[in-house]
């Protein structure tokens, strides 16, 4: 099966298992041609591009890892080594981000609670750089030019945070304490979008930078 979408100009990857481990696939919309990236037996998924970078979580060495595929060079490199789990990256131009968990005493346990943090990897300067240090759960990230967004669980209960690289602070952006489920924190630009349930059901909302204003983009009561 296909899944795990994301695009990137004229270019889609996402994560695909014909037969076995998922690896990910890369499909060219102005040459309707499409390419496998990974040839690995392991599991190779959640994929995300920028330009003419792909990365992924890998778990070829037994654990999760960060990995990059080049498309102007045709190279791959390994972008995480530490042994505990790196999982969810996200790319936005020289930038990846990933929820990392080597400060957690389980390693590789999604459970809700555990220590996930944000980290950064900057692909001009090849640092690694640790975004969040709370002991609760930092996860999900997501990233666009100089600021990136996670579903965060410092305070209890699911809230959405952002972070400006540029002036290096971080603030709430969703906190509304009806809120027990967050997915899927994305950002562009300017406007951050998620999904929640503080109405009972899963909707839909935007938070705008530009005038520090939510609004709620769907209103469905199914």
């Amino acid at each position: 099966f296909s899944k795990s979408p994301a695009i990137s100009g004229d270019r889609v990857v996402w994560e695909d298992s014909p037969i076995g481990n998922p690896d990910i696939i890369l499909y060219d919309l102005t040459t309707n041609t499409q390419r496998r990236i990974t040839t690995d037996p392991a599991k190779q998924w959640f994929p995300d591009i920028s330009g003419n970078r792909i990365v992924w979580q890998d778990e070829r060495h037994g654990n999760p890892d960060i990995y990059l595929y080049d498309l102007t060079m045709n190279t791959e490199r390994r972008i995480t080594t530490d042994p505990k789990g790196q999982w969810e990256p996200a790319i936005s131009g020289d930038r990846i981000v990933w929820t990392d968990y080597r400060n957690d005493p389980e390693g590789v346990d999604l459970t809700y609670g555990d220590n996930g943090d944000i980290y950064l990897y900057d692909l001009i300067t090849n640092t690694e750089r640790q975004i969040t240090n709370h002991l609760a759960l930092q996860t999900d990230p997501a990233i666009s030019g100089n600021r990136l967004v996670w579903e965060d669980r410092r305070h209890g209960r699911p809230a959405v945070y952002l972070c400006d690289l540029t002036t290096n602070t971080e603030r709430p952006i969703a906190t509304d304490p009806a809120i027990q489920f967050i997915y899927g924190p994305k950002i562009s630009g300017d406007w951050i979008v998620w999904s929640d349930n503080r109405t009972g059901n899963q909707d839909i909302y935007l938070y705008d930078l530009a005038t520090n204003t939510e609004r709620r983009l769907t209103s469905n009561p199914t």
